[in-house]
């Protein structure tokens, strides 16, 4: 290994003043005593280098983790919180790990402990401890060699997880040489888990040929990947358990393939801290021009559609080429994506950074174009990022490498500028913090309304000195749409409280409109706030939606009224409920002509009008007159925006054996509460099943099941049952001659007495020759 010594190369930046500068700018508070500040090039003398990873350690120091020469060679790099070259590590502060081929992934132990991946001949994992000298502990001499198949392999992504396990995500070909994702977990010790997949080894189900580059860990220890299909470069995104299996809860059976989008090459992942899923890269539009983008998922794995409206944002700052390079997310949600752009035929890159607020829209406010991109030049040179870490007390690491004309590649480690602390803080309604990119609506207006929508902004100081020159400003292609109605005052004190009105005049056309509005407050030292504006005009519609019991019901749905009886009919009702934005005129409730309307009734609503976001009911009554199907079409007719009528169909029968006798003794046919079939509402011993099988009263108790006496040799038992009973029921009788003898069952005959086709009166005969008295009961149940 060559003699190790710092390169710094002089980049043109801005002089240094009294503040790290605007959201975007370089931090010239970090490395301030080098050649350019706020930025690092650093290279081992005579030795390409570049950085793939950056962590931040716990004692604030920033490891960077890339590849040194052009076979690519692992390296290690460690620069105090400050961006100083830190010589105590390894050689000079760089440090070449015991790994053939490239360093593809990082993670850092609990203990400090530096856990990395690479694929060379084989794909290995080997652990340092944290002064960068091998872990002797972890498998065989501090390294584990992964099994891979003989055509190849990668490790691409892992992590570490709370209890020591890591985790190492891929791709192996299979028996017939497509590529599958994998992904691997070994013990603290570096053998693999047997509790984790087969072995230790979990394969995605991604169909075709997959590729895997990007795992995150959830806090649950769920597995969360992503990568690129086969040739299509189609992104997918998947989930296992923690066990390993493919997590059925997630998407469609545990993988969600984004439509029509042709991934060009970066996939980057992170995780927000509600549990939404970040996926950023460049996708190719029309070669040779790529794209950045930016995706958010629910925990789920479906889209979230609030994120820029569609769930994903694409920013192509240049006809040419973006290359991703990484992605974080800071604590207030917003979404950097740090990459490459590359402009004209030269191919020349300059390190850009993208900052998307919560609603997936770029931060105007951060970089000096309003686009909210931070392009960071490198003067005579060609950069590029590769990776981002956040440090915790504000301030955004970039790694990459900067390319010279005369001279060989460096390690680039950058810090910008993040959110400024502000002294001006918004609140929405008054007594309600506005966050930073927060979106006050002002509208819907409905399309002929003459109405101009009013609110009112409080903005109240919450620094410690008084602010001077506050001014407020709109702009975006909606701020004709809307007007300041105030102006601030010329200063704040401390604690003091000012209010700002805004309106929002609609356009005639159906439309919608976002303004930006941005409040300096006229300090240097603090940032600005920005709040999204936001109107729309919308057409009239009157929408006409039906319920019951709460639950939605399609047109042409059935509504099942279930079993009636004439004396004993069933009511429904139904709501109307007006999903639109005008009045609904209910014109008419009424029913066809097929079937047996006859059987149903419709009652009137409670009003003809129903506003917008409003409810009416009404009530259909079933009272069958007749066997056989009984149904009807009910039919709404309304001022709905569509102008048809709302049609549903209706349906019962005709309650027969139990379910008439429930309707008769408790008004409901439904088997439950009082009217169960094991319910016993009068508390004389029988439950309703037998009161029904033997005709007697649920609700008076003690009228007795029948007569029992003894007839010669033959005991018989004479009781009254339904007519329909023997359709539904199964009478058995058993009988003892002693009450401390045990019951025995008996197919003793049963023997129709009487009927009235309603009821019948029955007799059970049993012979007990030389018995001069006993004892039986009756069991019925359901056929």
């Amino acid at each position: 290994m060559p003699p190790l010594r710092l390169i710094r190369i002089l980049c043109s930046a801005a002089a240094a003043t009294s503040a790290a500068g605007k959201p975007g700018d370089l931090d010239v508070h970090f490395n301030p005593a080098g050649p350019v500040p706020g930025m690092v090039l650093s290279a081992p003398e005579g030795v390409d280098g570049t950085i793939k990873k950056l962590v931040v350690l716990p004692d604030g120091k920033i490891l960077a983790m890339g590849a040194m020469g052009v076979g690519g060679g692992c390296a290690l790099a460690r620069w105090s919180p400050d961006g100083v070259l830190d010589t105590s590590f390894g050689q000079a502060g760089f440090l070449q790990p015991p790994l053939e081929g490239y360093i593809e992934a990082m993670a850092i132990q609990a203990d400090g402990g530096i856990v990395l991946a690479g694929t060379g001949t084989v794909a290995s994992v080997v652990r340092l401890r944290p002064d960068g000298t091998r872990d002797m502990s972890f498998g065989p001499n501090g390294k584990v060699t992964l099994s891979l198949p003989a055509a190849g392999g990668q490790a691409a992504s892992l992590a570490v997880l709370s209890d020591g396990k890591i985790v190492v995500g891929g791709s192996t070909p299979d028996a017939n040489g497509w590529f599958r994702p994998r992904v691997w977990r070994m013990l603290p010790d570096g053998s693999l888990d047997p509790t984790f997949g087969t072995a230790g080894v979990a394969t995605l189900t991604v169909p075709l040929q997959a590729f895997l580059s990007q795992i995150i860990v959830q806090p649950d220890g769920k597995i969360v990947a992503a990568g690129a299909i086969g040739a299509s470069g189609a992104l997918w995104l998947g989930r296992l358990q923690a066990g390993g299996a493919m997590d059925a809860a997630f998407a469609s059976g545990g993988r969600f393939i984004v439509p029509s989008f042709s991934l060009a090459g970066s996939i980057c992942l992170a995780l927000q801290q509600d549990g939404r899923i970040i996926v950023a890269g460049d996708r190719e539009l029309n070669s040779p021009d790529w794209a950045l983008f930016a995706m958010r998922f629910h925990s789920d794995g479906s889209p979230d559609l609030t994120f820029n409206g569609s769930g994903r944002a694409i920013t192509n700052p240049t006809p040419f080429s973006e290359v991703a390079g990484a992605v974080a997310v800071e604590s207030d949600g917003s979404v950097l994506v740090a990459g490459t752009s590359f402009t004209g035929a030269s191919g020349a890159g300059t390190v850009i950074l993208i900052r998307y607020l919560t609603n997936g829209v770029p931060d105007p406010l951060f970089g000096s174009d309003g686009d909210g991109i931070s392009r960071l030049r490198i003067n005579g040179s060609s950069g590029a990022a590769r990776a981002m870490a956040l440090q915790p007390n504000g301030g955004i690491l970039l790694g990459g490498m900067a390319v010279g004309a005369s001279r060989n590649d460096s390690m680039l480690l950058m810090r910008v500028v993040d959110h400024l602390p502000q002294s001006l803080s918004a609140e929405w309604p008054a007594g309600t913090a506005l966050p930073y990119g927060g979106t006050v609506p002002l509208g819907p207006v409905v399309q002929g309304d003459t109405a101009t929508p009013e609110t009112t902004l409080t903005l109240r100081n919450t620094g410690p000195a008084s602010l001077t020159n506050l001014s407020a400003r709109l702009s975006g292609p909606g701020a004709s749409h809307f007007t300041l109605l105030s102006t601030l005052p010329a200063s704040l004190e401390s604690g003091e409280s000012a209010t700002l009105g805004v309106r929002f005049s609609p356009a005639p056309e159906v439309s919608s409109f976002t303004a930006t509005l941005v409040i300096e407050d006229g300090d240097p030292e603090t940032g600005d706030s920005l709040i999204f504006l936001h109107g729309s005009t919308l057409l009239p519609v009157a929408t006409l939606a039906l319920l019951e019991e709460g639950a939605p019901l399609p047109e042409n749905t059935t509504v099942d009224f279930g079993p009636a009886l004439a004396a004993h009919p069933v009511t429904k009702t139904f709501t109307i409920r007006n999903a639109g934005n005008i009045d609904l005129l209910i014109q008419g409730i009424s029913l066809g002509t097929a079937g047996t309307p006859e059987d149903f009734t419709a009652g009137p609503p409670e009003t003809d009008v129903v506003g917008p976001g409003a409810s009416a009911t009404f009530p259909v009554t079933f009272a069958p007159g007749g066997q056989g199907p009984r149904t009807a079409r009910l039919r709404i007719a309304s001022t709905d925006t569509f102008n048809l009528p709302y049609e549903i169909n209706l349906a019962g029968s005709l309650a027969e054996a139990m379910d008439a006798w429930r309707l008769t003794h408790f008004g409901t046919a439904v088997n439950g509460g009082d009217a169960a079939d094991l319910s016993d509402p009068d508390h004389d011993g029988a439950v309703n099943l037998m009161e029904y099988a033997t005709l007697t009263d649920p609700l008076a108790p003690g009228t007795g099941t029948g007569e029992v006496k003894m007839n010669g040799n033959t005991l018989e038992y004479t009781f009254l049952r339904p007519s329909a009973a023997p359709d539904d029921l199964d009478y058995m009788l058993e009988w003892t001659a002693s009450m401390q003898q045990p019951w025995v069952s008996t197919s003793a005959p049963l023997t129709v007495l009487s009927g009235d086709g309603t009821r019948q009166q029955v007799k059970f005969s049993l012979p007990v020759p030389g018995l001069s008295r006993g004892f039986i009961r009756l069991r019925v149940k359901r056929k």
